[in-house]
């Protein structure tokens, strides 16, 4: 008998005794950076990336989802979505919406998030990921035997890079910029998805660093400030929130958090340089106002992580 842990980095095959047999590294769509055999033959054990049998007929090396077949190499499905009419701002060959970092398409007909304890480098670590479901508070959650956090009926998850940037007219979008994208769960479920371009690493991240990736409860006050940018969504009350690596000290904050941390707009126009953020979570200017409406309450949680 083997157990399997797996994810979308990950994979180790391990034997009835706890011994490691396989390991198999992938890329985030599925693509193999490199496999260790620890006994001949081992190679053979079919199921790979995220538990799927790997079909290796006619040397086309598709994955077996279920409803369809999925090409690692594209990295795309090879049939239609049969759910793809709820989905028609994505193509429907897509595998999980192109995002493979948070979401899991477990047969090929829907693609969803979940909360999971996943194998990486050689150790258990969770993984935040969103599932939907009907239930309306953490109790009901327990009563069901579900597993996780209850996030709320909106959750915005920004899903960033540790090198992003602006770009050469400081503008989000401009020309060689990095960009994150900031991702909007509605209460709607499954159809009420929005994506926006934002950007999570400060204006001068030499200058004035970044806050760490976490959870963070996110509420709405009148803006009270003097600034051309209101600030209206506070991240934890506006209260202290770690930084990435601790080793700044501007504008008052100590050394290792910053406080009065919002999400807000870029300029109208786009543009975040100088100190149009030295902490925030910025939204493109330009699409600010259909942020707004799609996350419509005064109270959410927000995910924030980067790669």
């Amino acid at each position: 008998m083997e157990n399997r842990l797996y994810n979308s980095n990950d994979r180790a095959v391990i034997n009835e005794i706890g011994d490691v047999r396989q390991v198999t590294n992938y890329y985030p769509f599925g693509g193999v950076f490199s496999t260790t055999a620890y006994n001949s033959g081992d190679d053979l054990q079919p199921y790979k990336y995220n538990g799927k049998e790997l079909d290796r007929t006619h040397g086309l090396d598709w994955y077996d989802y279920g409803a369809r077949n999925y090409d690692a190499f594209l990295p795309m499905f090879t049939s239609l979505d049969p759910h793809c009419e709820s989905y028609y701002n994505v193509s429907p060959y897509v595998y999980c919406g192109n995002n493979p970092i948070l979401l899991v398409d477990p047969n090929g007909m829907d693609w969803y998030s979940t909360k999971d304890s996943v194998l990486v480098n050689g150790k258990i670590s969770a993984v935040v990921r969103i599932r939907y479901t009907e239930c309306c508070s953490q109790e009901q959650l327990s009563k069901k035997g579900i597993k996780g956090e209850y996030l709320g009926e909106t959750v915005v998850v920004f899903d960033g890079y540790y090198d992003e940037k602006l770009g050469t007219d400081n503008k989000l979008g401009g020309p060689d910029s990095k960009c994150a994208t900031a991702t909007v769960y509605g209460e709607g479920g499954e159809k009420d998805i929005t994506k926006f371009r934002a950007f999570t690493m400060t204006s001068d991240f030499d200058k004035y660093g970044a806050i760490a990736d976490g959870c963070y409860d996110v509420s709405w006050r009148d803006y009270a400030g003097s600034g051309k940018i209101p600030k209206n969504y506070m991240l934890n009350n506006c209260g202290p929130i770690d930084t990435i690596d601790g080793n700044r000290n501007d504008n008052g904050y100590s050394t290792t958090q910053k406080n009065e941390i919002f999400i807000h707009r870029t300029n109208l126009n786009g543009y975040a340089g100088g100190r149009v953020s030295v902490g925030c979570l910025l939204i493109d200017g330009r699409q600010w106002g259909r942020f707004e409406q799609k996350v419509g309450k005064k109270s959410f949680k927000v995910i924030l992580q980067r790669k």
